[in-house]
Order: structure tokens, then sequence, then C-alpha cells
């Protein structure tokens, strides 16, 4: 019976550690694009819809059209954490300021940032190789 509840422990814990971790440790990126917000978060939201497609990632955002920012997260289901943030905000009439920030485990990593920026300023999903999408 301890050993249930160590695991359970242990198991509940590890969750916690899952993720972001708001501590400004994580590898993060800030670049401008020339799009209006709109469409920086249609190209957000598109991005890891197409180029991750992981069964068990929780994809989610918002549109703020009154502060005109927006924000996509990618979360993971065992911790509730995201593992990746686009956050956007209009600078000007037809540009935006995008952040990025990823977890920095596994393919939440610089080749991560790298393909999202990639994607935010083409506006074409520019995916990495599958073999990138196992964690290492």
């Amino acid at each position: 019976m301890r050993k249930i509840i160590l695991c359970a422990a242990v198991a509940v814990l590890g969750g916690c550690a899952f993720g972001i971790s708001n501590d400004g440790t994580d590898p993060t990126q800030t670049f401008d694009v020339p799009t209006s917000y709109q469409e920086a978060y249609r190209r957000a939201d598109a991005y890891p819809r197409h180029c991750l497609q992981l069964p068990d990632q929780i994809v989610t955002g918002n549109l703020y059209h009154d502060i005109k920012q927006g924000v996509v997260r990618v979360n993971s289901p065992a911790s509730g954490k995201p593992l990746e943030v686009i956050e956007i905000k209009e600078i000007s009439d037809g540009r935006s300021q995008v952040t990025i920030t990823v977890w920095g485990v596994g393919i939440w990593d610089e080749g991560e940032l790298q393909a999202v920026r990639a994607s935010m300023e083409t506006g074409k999903n520019t995916c990495r190789s599958p073999s990138y999408r196992k964690y290492q």
C-alpha cells in the first residue's frame, strides 16, 4: 500500500514540474512581423494545429480586440501547464510583436522557436522534420 501511495505522490509532484516555469529561464524569442495582430494570431493558432499534431496536447487561444493582443497556448494534459506560448500584440497599424516561449525540454527547444518564427514571418507553416518530434 505504501508503494502505491509513494508512486501516486511522485506522479503528482512530477506533473507539477511538467511545463513552462514562468521564472524566466525557459527559451524565449521576441520579434516583429509585418502583419496585423489578427493575422499574427491566425498564424500562431495554425502552427501547432498543423505542425505539432500531438494527440495528447491541448491548443487554446484568446484574441483580445479591445487591447489588440492575442495568445495561443499548447498545454500538457498531464499538468495543465503550457509547453509553448505564443503572445501577440499590435505595435503599430499593420505590425505586431510576437513573443514565443517554450518549455525547453524535448521538442520544446530552440528548434521549435525557429520553426514557429519562420511560420509567423512567412504565413506558411514551417514544420520541423518528424525526427524532432520525438522526446530526446
